[in-house]
């Protein structure tokens, strides 16, 4: 009867010692996993009607339309200008940013964040949401990670 108890005492001992060596190896996150806070598709506008732009082309979604509101950035991709609402055209070429909140019909309907004009290619600016700034240690770069936690870029000083 003693050996049962001390065995038994044994194995509560090594089962709970277990669960704090398991607890205490868990890895270092540097960065969160990604997640998708801002969507967008590249392609051509295929509709305008009134304050909703639809978009086919690639991207999270094929077909997408943008909720155009005041605080959505209407820009030339080329050199950043800001374009006004007569440049929402059928034929256009597009990146439409928006929001990962969208309802469930076809296509799906969601919050513009942004359209960027022109065709995309590496020259063409790109719109995210900054989650987070490191500064470089020696003060000639910052790092930024986007909201979808899928892209750091590193901006210089120049």
């Amino acid at each position: 009867m003693k050996l049962q108890r001390t065995f038994i005492l044994t194995l509560v001992c090594l089962f709970t010692l277990g669960l704090g060596i398991v607890s205490a190896t868990e890895p270092e996150k540097i960065y969160p996993s990604p997640v998708r806070d801002v969507m967008a598709t590249t392609g051509e506008i295929i509709a305008v009607d009134g304050d909703k732009v639809t978009v086919k082309g690639d991207g999270n979604y094929p077909v997408a339309t943008v909720i155009v509101t005041d605080k959505t950035l209407l820009i030339d991709g080329k050199d950043g200008d800001l374009k006004g609402d007569r440049a929402l055209k059928k034929g256009r070429k597009v990146t439409a940013y928006y929001s990962s909140k969208m309802t469930r019909s076809y296509p799906p309907q969601a919050e513009g964040f942004a359209i960027v004009f022109g065709k995309n290619n590496e020259k063409q600016g790109k719109y995210m949401h900054v989650e987070k700034v490191t500064p470089s240690e020696n003060g000639e770069s910052v790092r930024l990670l986007n909201s979808n936690r899928d892209i750091i870029v590193t901006v210089s000083k120049d």
